[in-house]
């Protein structure tokens, strides 16, 4: 028999496996310079773990289900952030790409409904704004990672010295 199942969120996995896959791309390409990078991401890192997400927290306590908004590189992310609240808390988190939203689950969105969007650095990033704002102007509050929306409360992020990401989309 197994035993009891503990929630644990696998974040710091998720973001090791990250970097354990730039390592051996920079490896593999000779890249110096995204070697040197990897200190940077160490510092950048812990300053993350400093940010004050309790305006959001606080507002998830009552909620039964909550949305996660994404687009483009966004849309990976809010995937993974959508699993946190399952694995921590029991609590019913649903991941959408801005685009899909639109498309029906925009009707779910209430005024009692809460919600995170991650707004990319990319194309998608017209994409998020629009749906966020669209889900704010029907009721819904709306946290922004990584922006500024009208009718939505920002997140303080972590505004980082390089972009990592666009390295690996070449």
């Amino acid at each position: 028999m197994v035993g009891e199942e503990k929630p644990a969120a696998a974040t710091k996995f998720f973001l090791a496996s990250l970097v354990a896959v730039a390592a051996i791309y920079s490896g593999m390409k000779k890249d110096d310079e995204l070697v040197a990078d990897f200190d940077l991401l160490s510092n950048e890192a812990k300053s993350v773990l400093k940010l004050n997400w309790n305006e959001a927290i606080s507002s998830f306590k009552q909620d039964t289900s909550v949305f996660i908004l994404g687009r483009g590189t966004g849309h990976e992310i809010a995937q993974e952030a959508a699993l946190k609240p399952k694995e921590t808390c029991q609590l019913h988190a649903e991941s959408y790409s801005a685009a899909d939203v639109q498309h029906g689950p925009m009707k779910l969105a209430t005024s009692g409904l809460h919600m995170i969007a991650f707004i990319p650095n990319d194309t998608g990033k017209d994409g998020v704004i629009r749906a966020a704002w669209i889900l704010a102007t029907n009721g819904s509050k709306v946290f922004i990672v990584n922006g500024v929306v009208e009718g939505c409360t920002s997140l303080p992020t972590q505004n980082t010295k390089k972009p990592y990401l666009p390295k690996f989309h070449r």
